[in-house]
């Protein structure tokens, strides 16, 4: 029986750790940033950050389709961040 990482793999997203160009970085689909932007954001069970390194290795033995699900739950926290952030559109007069 395989191993779900994902079941272990705990992600607490604060978005005062995020900066404008980790945010850029995500929205332009860089996976080797977003790998790198996520582990900022890995912790154990009870909430503690986890040592950059064991948060990286533990991101890296993700599958593919298990990271999808956390991509896409951190992706939409991100894109709501942006519309939060960016200035609105003013419509043309």
């Amino acid at each position: 029986m395989t191993e779900n990482v994902t079941e272990k793999l705990h992600l607490t997203f604060d978005v005062e750790d995020l900066t404008f160009d980790e945010m850029i970085d995500i929205q332009e689909g860089n996976l080797r940033r977003a790998k790198d932007i996520l582990s900022k954001f890995v912790t154990d069970e009870n909430g503690g950050k986890l040592e950059p390194d064991a948060a990286d290795a533990l991101l890296g033995k993700v599958k593919v389709r298990q990271i999808r699900e956390v991509f896409a739950d951190f992706g939409e926290k991100v894109k709501a961040e942006m519309e939060a952030t960016l200035p609105k559109k003013q419509g043309r007069n």
